[in-house]
């Protein structure tokens, strides 16, 4: 049988349609007296509700972090469930456990996310989750900050965007996967909330992105592109300006 092997961002688990799935985790280290301490440091209040998160590469220690911080006297902390990473997924399974609580948005709520700044994973959490904070540990500099609009460029660009998307005459869809289950229906959604608001619909199928192909569609004034989550958050300093979210299209 044959089957894929991703070396997947846990926070975007959702179902597969077309083949078998097995997740793949790595095993960096992560300091965690001095996360906790740091922490503390930053979060002295023990009755904080707090949400903690940690990238695949970290998710070995997301229960000895969790312990920890119970320990510490942060009772009202939640961890994140990890997908699971001993049986293939097959196609059309869907999670065996909800991604975050019910109290999501969770507008009282302290987000810890271990992860590193720069990576995708933290930009698509601090686009995407409405918290009344969201701190960041990086375990390679074993440094905890705090996520704001004055100190991530990340808040900033989602600023932008928005009111790119309100402007945008038109709106190029660029279909990046065919195995994600519900694309079509997601394909299907933008195209009618774009015709509603009086844009124009291109649905693109590009592949590998660069500017040199995106040039090519001139007519359209931002694109979305339509993957798994973490995909849509396109790394670079040309195409970034034009390329949003879903939910941000959904959204204006």
């Amino acid at each position: 049988m044959s089957f894929c092997v991703w070396s997947a961002l846990f926070i975007s688990h959702s179902s597969v349609t077309r083949l078998p799935v097995i997740y793949v985790l790595g095993r960096r280290k992560v300091d965690i007296d001095l996360l906790v301490k740091q922490f503390q440091n930053e979060v002295p209040d023990n009755a904080t509700s707090v949400l903690l998160m940690c990238d695949t590469a970290y998710a070995h220690s997301l229960d000895p972090i969790y312990e920890r911080l119970r320990s510490e006297g942060y009772s009202q902390t939640e961890r994140h469930p990890i997908p699971n990473t001993t049986n293939i997924v097959q196609p059309n399974t869907l999670a065996e456990q909800p991604l975050l609580p019910e109290s999501d948005p969770l507008p009282e709520t302290t987000l810890l996310l271990v992860a590193e700044p720069q990576d995708s994973t933290t930009t698509l959490l601090t686009y995407h989750h409405r918290t009344s904070q969201i701190y960041t540990f990086s375990p390679s500099t074993s440094t905890l900050v705090l996520s704001s609009p004055s100190t991530n460029l990340a808040l900033r660009r989602r600023y932008v965007a928005v009111q790119k998307a309100r402007d945008a005459g038109a709106v190029g869809l660029v279909i990046g996967t065919l195995g994600k289950s519900g694309y079509l229906a997601l394909i299907s959604l933008l195209r009618k909330l774009c015709l509603e608001r009086g844009k124009k619909p291109y649905l693109l199928a590009l592949g590998k992105l660069n500017p040199a192909k995106v040039a090519n569609f001139s007519e359209c004034d931002v694109f979305c592109m339509i993957a798994c989550p973490e995909s849509t958050v396109v790394d670079s300093r040309v195409l970034s300006p034009l390329f949003l979210c879903h939910w941000i299209v959904v959204d204006v």
